[in-house]
């Protein structure tokens, strides 16, 4: 889907003023004039600060928007600090990109390394929407950043997305093998395939799970089908950690289809450790299980063709923790 992030950025301005007037909200950020209305008809476009400080201004729950874009909120966001302040905005951005080379965001964003270099650096300021354009470039979760900040009401020119996106995710919740049927669709042999191909006897389902499958991805905008094969409609990464429940249940998924593949595919990398380290050591592992994840993205951000499905599983668990000393 194609993002006018200006408009996104006008849309948002107006979720947030709410029922408060223009004027009024002018004022109470220092303008003299009705910047709000200018920023809302498009007429004039927010930096950075000024759409954060609005946030802040009005009461949205930036720390929940910052939040949503990590696995888990690193240290840095749990300490009480101002979200609406450029060092912020530039860290979010660097843990967002991960081990992306800027010319590939900036090939992606159509935007100026050097610009992007310079902000992730927290050397300048970006425009609301550049900084919202590079995130979406970065995580392809925009959805899930501004939920908070509206109060899980879709923006006007996001709505379809956002009904795309929960449809799919509802999917991927009751049937975490559709993600596997996804990327299976990825793979360069299914282009090429002068018929249909059918994954079901390698992935240990039944054919007519796949084709059941297959038919709630069609329905939900995922893939259509040509007349020959299925062909991958959209590839856009969805958060399943919104609900503890569901996450737990998919990573009891994942472990067991590790578990029984693993054993069978001769150039599996499968290892462990089972280690004593001090509470700051464990926090180090898990900072490295996180760096770790960022570098593998970029590896599979860049990978072309699509040869191989694969399930990569990093798992940094206390089994047992020593009583504090009295």
């Amino acid at each position: 889907m194609d993002i006018d992030f200006a408009k996104v950025t006008a849309e948002l301005v107006r979720a947030l003023r709410g029922r408060r007037s223009q004027v009024a909200l002018s004022r109470r950020m220092k303008f003299r004039t009705n910047v709000v209305y200018a920023w809302e008809k498009g007429r004039r476009q927010p930096s950075l600060l000024r759409l954060l400080q609005l946030a802040e201004l009005v009461g949205a729950d930036l720390q929940a928007a910052f939040a949503r874009m990590y696995p888990i909120v690193p240290p840095w966001l749990q300490h009480d600090i101002r979200l609406s302040s450029l060092e912020s905005a530039a860290q979010l951005l660097r843990d967002s990109r991960g081990a992306m080379p800027v010319v590939h965001l900036a090939k992606r964003t159509g935007l100026s390394r050097f610009a992007i270099a310079r902000w992730l650096a927290g050397a300048t300021e970006p425009r609301a929407w550049e900084f919202l354009c590079v995130l979406h470039h970065c995580t392809h979760r925009l959805l899930d950043f501004l939920d908070p900040l509206t109060q899980g009401k879709p923006l006007a020119s996001l709505k379809l997305e956002y009904e795309r996106v929960s449809a799919a995710r509802l999917v991927a919740e009751r049937h975490p093998m559709s993600q596997v049927l996804l990327r299976c669709l990825e793979l360069e042999s299914n282009s090429s395939s002068k018929s249909e191909p059918s994954y079901a006897a390698k992935l240990g389902i039944s054919v007519e799970q796949e084709r059941q499958i297959l038919s709630l991805l069609e329905a939900t905008g995922q893939i259509a089908h040509d007349g020959v094969r299925w062909r991958l409609l959209s590839a856009s990464p969805l958060n399943m950690r919104l609900h503890r429940e569901t996450a737990h249940l998919h990573r009891e998924f994942w472990v067991e289809m590790a578990r029984l593949h693993a054993p069978h595919a001769a150039d599996a990398l499968c290892a462990y450790n089972v280690c004593g380290v001090s509470r700051e050591g464990f926090d180090q592992l898990k900072r490295l299980q996180r760096e770790y994840l960022q570098k593998a993205r970029a590896v599979i951000e860049a990978s072309e063709p699509v040869q191989r499905v694969v399930l990569m599983q990093i798992n940094v668990v206390s089994l047992v923790e020593d009583a504090p000393r009295a």
